[in-house]
């Protein structure tokens, strides 16, 4: 039967180009290696390197074999890499949920570090309104929560006050709107407003920036700055999403007469219990404790 070692050594040696290579890189004798892969060419009954040249060269049979060992070891390291995590005790899995006004910007850097942290950890990110996210936190089927602020305060959970995000007018470019430096209300309260479901169940969202009462509900952000790019009407949103749309040409941030100062939303964390989190969940609350406003 084959080892994972001697399949390991012919790799190696196949892509170093030389046995004295492998040797060094494996801390192994030039003759331990040649004496693995003959061996390893007598149980095959093939021969993998021709070695007619100072430095043998792989054989097509050798080519072949080779694609199909370094498909082998990289199952044999996700193997052994599970097994650390599940000695670890690290997570299967991590379900996180965001609220629908939130960009995923702010998890981001989070989670790249956890991908190449943790990769074996499954992440579920689930979009939903606050109400359903704290009502599901509670009931822990999920491990934490972003969401914009609300006067609820969570029940045996902990709960950090993380960021504040700005939010902004915006329509298309070609809306008379955005001819005007400063947009009256009354020019607002008379044009469709497209808003976020997640935006109009926020007593605070909801009194600062709901105006005109012709108003279509989204339940996804993404639909609401759609609509607002097809002239369908105005939205409130948050601004480092209409930044991002305004630089493409798409959108327009205009300035509401109601909005003498900045529109800030201050946007928390709910998560489990620091003695109840896993790893996994430990180390994306300190990532996302770190962010900074936005």
């Amino acid at each position: 039967m084959l080892s994972t070692e001697q399949l390991f050594i012919f790799k190696t040696a196949a892509e170093q180009g030389s046995f004295s290579a492998a040797a060094r890189l494996l801390s192994k004798t030039p003759a331990a290696i040649s004496i693995s892969i003959s061996n390893l060419e007598i149980q095959l009954g093939i021969d993998l390197f021709d070695r007619s040249t100072k430095y043998p060269r792989l054989t097509s049979a050798g080519e072949r074999l080779y694609q199909q060992c370094t498909l082998l070891v990289r199952h044999i390291e996700r193997i052994e890499s599970a097994a650390t995590s599940y000695a670890q005790q690290v997570e299967d899995k991590v379900t996180i949920g965001i609220d629908r006004l939130i960009p995923s910007c702010m998890i981001e850097s989070g989670l790249q570090k956890l991908a190449s942290d943790f990769p074996n950890t499954a992440i579920h990110i689930v979009r939903d309104t606050n109400a359903n996210l704290q009502s599901r936190i509670e009931l822990h089927e999920l491990d934490l929560v972003l969401q914009c602020a609300t006067a609820a305060e969570p029940k045996s959970l902990e709960f950090f006050d993380i960021a504040l995000m700005e939010m902004c007018c915006v329509c298309a470019p070609d809306s008379d709107l955005a001819d005007t430096a400063i947009v009256d209300n009354e020019a607002l309260l008379t044009r469709r407003q497209i808003c976020c479901e997640s935006m109009i169940e926020n007593p605070s969202l909801s009194l600062q920036g709901r105006l005109s009462p012709e108003i279509w509900v989204m339940t996804d952000q993404e639909d609401v700055l759609n609509m607002v790019e097809q002239g369908l009407g105005w939205a409130f949103v948050p601004k480092v999403l209409a930044k991002q749309r305004q630089e493409v040409g798409s959108l327009l941030i205009i300035n509401p007469e109601f909005s003498c100062t900045e529109i800030l939303c201050r946007i928390d964390l709910w998560c489990t219990p620091s003695k109840n989190q896993g790893r996994v969940v430990k180390q994306l609350v300190g990532q996302i404790k770190q962010i900074a406003n936005f």
